[in-house]
């Protein structure tokens, strides 16, 4: 395992973001316009992005977004709440959760797609099923906050789930502590 990369510079992960937020809303919006109408996706719209709404919407969302990466942290992986830390990235103005404490990579996994799953996936699902275009519209944001995380699940798909990981301390990502066969 030694040599992979499993760490980005935060401006890299939101390079990725653009694709990745074309991506979330192609996804979302496309089934939930062809089941709908297009019209209730408008509705949406006119709720959701009036600039000081979608500005709380967003900034609420982020904070959301590393709380839940908080409570993945340490409901998955068992961190002690003193050993997580929430973090700004300045130079990509990216808020961030950090943690400590060594978990092993399996949990590391689950702390980075929370967000991602509670506040995009089951809101989009939610928003589809229901025609909710606003619903679905804050799904599609949610998910396209969630692109560095998807970047770092992609980067440490290889790491068996038993081996120990720790937060990378100026990176997005993580570093492996100690591999699995080693535990």
């Amino acid at each position: 395992m030694g040599g992979k990369n499993t760490t980005y510079g935060a401006g890299w992960a939101n390079v990725i973001g653009i694709p990745v937020a074309g991506l979330a809303f192609a996804l979302c919006l496309v089934p939930h316009g062809l089941l709908w109408g297009w019209p209730s996706v408008s509705r949406g719209a006119a709720l959701l992005f009036s600039p000081l709404t979608f500005l709380i919407v967003v900034l609420v969302g982020a904070l959301a977004h590393e709380g839940l990466h908080a409570l993945g942290f340490r409901v998955f992986g068992g961190a002690p709440w003193a050993q997580i830390r929430f973090r700004v990235l300045w130079r990509a103005l990216t808020p961030a959760t950090h943690c400590h404490a060594a978990v092993r990579a399996g949990a590391y996994r689950w702390a980075t797609a929370l967000p991602g799953l509670v506040l995009g996936v089951l809101p989009g699902a939610a928003g589809i099923l229901s025609g909710a275009g606003w619903l679905t519209l804050f799904a599609a944001v949610m998910l396209s906050l969630a692109a560095g995380d998807l970047l770092v699940l992609l980067a440490i798909r290889h790491i068996p789930a038993a081996t120990w990981v720790i937060d990378h301390p100026s990176r997005v990502g993580c570093q492996i502590v100690r591999e699995a066969s080693g535990c």
